[in-house]
């Protein structure tokens, strides 16, 4: 069985598996009042109902949860769970929202390249200022390819969004070997400062998938 939670704007955060709800509990991020949801229900109840053994002075030594890891989506998340009805069932985010930004401007960085321009934004995907400059050299049909090329790829990175929003890890494993790839695709093509945006994004890739995996754990 897997809850939902609530954030300090009343949407629901999660699902998350019962051992996640005692890691937040763990770090006061959670408390015995705090409302919770299983999936399916549209009625939030207090956590000690989920668990009745718990208290407001006691963990659980059996899960035996990561502080750390805890601590490490409140402060990503800013979340202060407050009672209310079910607003939503919007899925609780992780590093893995970076994922979306890099496919948006990745399919604006496509467009600068068809119509042969240089211009492009160093958070993207450089492949696909590439892949547009190739398809604007063949001529139309080139730039209807490159086009869809490019919009294969960006919703590619944009589907490691999806799921690493969904506390699942290989996107960020997955998503960032390939970030990394397109990062010496940018180093090719003389960009040091694109090289130095690659690098932090990655950094921040890798900080949400240890974050994802100490909630899933």
């Amino acid at each position: 069985m897997r809850y939902y939670f609530l954030d300090q704007t009343n949407q629901a955060q999660g699902p998350v598996e019962v051992e996640a709800l005692w890691k937040l509990r763990a770090a006061n991020v959670l408390h015995s009042e705090s409302l919770v949801a299983p999936e399916g229900a549209t009625e939030w109840v207090p956590l000690k109902s989920v668990i009745p053994c718990l208290d407001e002075s006691v963990s659980a030594p059996a899960v035996n949860p990561s502080v750390k890891a805890a601590e490490a989506m409140l402060a990503r998340k800013g979340l202060s769970p407050t009672g209310a009805s079910l607003a939503s069932d919007a899925p609780a985010g992780s590093g893995g929202s970076l994922f979306y930004w890099i496919a948006a401007l990745s399919v604006a960085n496509a467009f600068s390249g068809v119509v042969g321009s240089s211009a492009y934004f160093f958070f993207g995907l450089g492949v696909t200022l590439v892949i547009g400059a190739i398809g604007h050299e063949i001529g139309s049909i080139g730039i209807g390819v490159a086009l869809v090329v490019n919009l294969m790829i960006s919703a590619a990175f944009a589907a490691f969004g999806y799921f690493g929003n969904r506390y699942h890890l290989w996107p960020f494993f997955v998503g960032g070997f390939l970030y990394l790839l397109d990062g010496l695709v940018v180093l090719l093509m003389g960009s040091f400062l694109g090289v130095a945006f690659h690098v932090g994004i990655l950094i921040f890739l890798i900080k949400g998938a240890l974050s994802t995996r100490g909630i899933g754990e």
